[in-house]
């Protein structure tokens, strides 16, 4: 487990654990890691909040893409002197309430619902686990991809009302195959990647859009282009979006986007 090593150097002193997560990421599965990982006696206590069957919110405090009372969040952590979650918010009014925290380990590749600076200003450590999810991520969008760029969706909704869309394989209707298209990804983090590796198979052309990080020198070799925005949504037949939400990236794509700036 990801967040196992995470917890060796508090092995000695950790008393309290709070753990905080979710029908996605499943609080016993952190348990039993940090049980695993860690020796001595824990007092470990586990809260489950409803996502996926419920919505992330965002927005109080900074924070983004959390799920989670503020208070509730806080009377569960008490006094513990570790806290392991996947969605809580931890806002810097929170941390003052937690004074007893020396170490938040956050299940993301990005912690946006913990307030990391004021963390570090209360000598607070804060862990995330980078490419967590990246693999699934990556092969899910393949996935829409196909999906569709082959018509399958529509194809397949029609066929469930007993419709039958003979149109969609006319040779002025059917898509083309992906070996014809360009594919155009912004971001090359560790999903954008991943995606270029799924997509090479498929020998479609592909743009990439990240000014501030250079592309491998294998995708270069494999004809991958590193271009700016404007180039890729000009000549792009599908654009996959997998740049991170930060004040530069706000309305990137859609209206009021300004394509000229930098990512």
């Amino acid at each position: 487990m990801l967040l196992g090593k995470k917890f060796m150097a508090f092995k000695t002193r950790a008393r309290e654990v709070a753990v905080i997560g979710d029908n996605f990421m499943l609080p016993e599965r952190f348990e039993r890691s940090i049980r695993d990982a860690c020796e001595g006696a824990l007092e470990i206590r586990t809260m489950c909040l409803p996502f996926p069957d419920e919505s992330m919110e965002h927005g109080i405090d900074g924070l983004q893409e959390y799920q989670g009372d503020p208070e509730k969040i806080v009377a569960f952590v008490g006094r513990a002197e570790l806290l392991v979650t996947h969605l809580a918010p931890v806002s810097a009014q929170m941390l003052d309430q937690m004074s007893n925290l020396k170490m938040i380990a956050v299940a993301r590749g990005g912690p946006v619902n913990i307030d990391v600076p004021a963390a570090r200003q209360r000598g607070i450590r804060v862990c995330n686990s980078p490419g967590r999810n990246a693999s699934a991520v990556a092969e899910f969008t393949v996935g829409a991809i196909l999906v569709e760029t082959r018509l399958i969706r529509l194809g397949h909704e029609t066929m469930r009302k007993g419709v039958w869309r003979g149109d969609l394989y006319r040779a002025d209707r059917a898509s083309r195959e992906l070996s014809e298209m360009t594919v155009g990804l912004i971001g090359y983090g560790q999903v954008g990647a991943r995606v270029v590796r799924l997509l090479k198979p498929f020998g479609c052309r592909m743009l990439v859009n990240r000014p501030h990080t250079q592309i491998s020198e294998q995708d270069g070799l494999d004809g991958v282009k590193q271009v700016s925005l404007e180039h890729l949504l000009r000549e792009s037949d599908v654009v996959s979006l997998h740049a991170r939400m930060t004040s530069k990236t706000v309305k990137l794509i859609g209206p009021g986007m300004n394509p000229k700036r930098e990512t």
